[in-house]
């Protein structure tokens, strides 16, 4: 994978620069929705009505990366994310 270079929109890239970036993205977007989720639970408990819609846009994209960790990836990420997506389900269903 670093042996292998090739022009990318100007840039020398190898296939290692493409599986290191998309890796730090993957952590840098997972990183993202825990804080994010975080800093919603102190508005959730008195907006309830008014962070559902979020909640569910949440819940959806989390179901989607599920899927793509079920399909491309192993168990130990595929099972921590559909944690995720059950935390984040119950917390889109309650009151």
């Amino acid at each position: 994978m670093k042996a292998f270079h090739f022009n990318a929109m100007g840039s020398d890239r190898t296939y290692w620069d493409f599986f290191t970036g998309y890796s730090l993205v993957v952590v840098v977007t997972a990183a993202l929705l825990a804080v994010t989720l975080w800093q919603l639970s102190s508005i959730a408990k008195s907006h309830v009505l008014e962070i559902r819609p979020l909640l569910w846009t949440l819940t959806v994209a989390q179901l989607a990366i599920t899927i793509i960790a079920y399909t491309n990836f192993f168990a130990a990420p595929a099972v921590g994310n559909t944690l995720a997506s059950v935390c984040l389900a119950m917390a889109a269903f309650t009151r």
